[in-house]
């Protein structure tokens, strides 16, 4: 493994987590969570050489993870024009992804699980949140679960 893809991976692990959550939020259709993951892994590794050293790097990667995802969730657009809704069961689900770059990368302890946010509060505000259009709720998902600023998020 080069330096490089050592360095991309120590970036990563710290907000991979939150990255997972704000996917599965953000996806139409659970079976897409995990493509729509390595799909920004891939190209945001592949585009790392743009990146700016000491820049919010947690911001810059959730920029390939809102593309990916409005790319993954347009292909649905054409089967169904409403949102699919997670299942209250499975918001509170806190189940690595694995992905191809790093197999053996072994995981922190996690101390504060990101979907507990939406797991503990109301149901007339969790389908609040649903209702949203995907825009909005990346937005509002990147403020309260990947708690970035509204400077890095725009």
């Amino acid at each position: 493994m080069d330096k490089q893809h050592q360095h991309f991976l120590k970036l990563l692990k710290p907000i991979e987590l939150s990255v997972q959550a704000y996917v599965r939020h953000l996806a139409w259709s659970r079976n897409d969570v995990e493509d729509i993951f390595q799909t920004a892994l891939l190209n945001a590794f592949k585009k790392f050489d743009t990146y700016e050293e000491g820049t919010n790097f947690k911001a810059w990667f959730f920029q390939f993870v809102t593309y990916a995802a409005f790319n993954a969730n347009r292909k649905h657009e054409k089967i169904s024009s409403h949102e699919l809704s997670v299942e209250p069961e499975h918001v509170a689900e806190a189940r690595p992804i694995g992905f191809s770059l790093e197999q053996n990368l072994k995981q922190e302890e996690i101390l504060k699980d990101p979907d507990s946010i939406l797991a503990n509060i109301d149901e007339e505000i969790r389908q609040a949140i649903r209702r949203l259009s995907i825009r909005r709720r990346s937005v509002f998902l990147l403020k309260a679960v990947a708690d970035l600023s509204y400077i890095e998020i725009s």
